[in-house]
């Protein structure tokens, strides 16, 4: 079915357009000169229950959760 495809295809487009923005964010982070922990693509479970976090990234003041998206 045409439409099938064509869902399919776009959830396919959106899936690489986000990750192409988190493997930007990876890059500025890796690349950064500031003292740092940075820990990518972090599984969370408990119970049936899952989540997923994109960077955590650790100083020695503050600690950061983001959420990637490529807009």
């Amino acid at each position: 079915n045409i439409k099938t495809k064509n869902l399919i295809d776009k959830d396919i487009s959106l899936i690489k357009w986000g990750l192409e923005g988190e493997n930007n964010v990876y890059f500025e982070l890796k690349n950064s000169l500031l003292p740092m922990i940075c820990l990518h693509d972090i599984r969370i479970q408990v119970g049936d229950l899952f989540a997923q976090i994109d960077f955590l990234i650790l100083t020695n003041k503050f600690f950061y959760i983001f959420e990637t998206k490529h807009l």
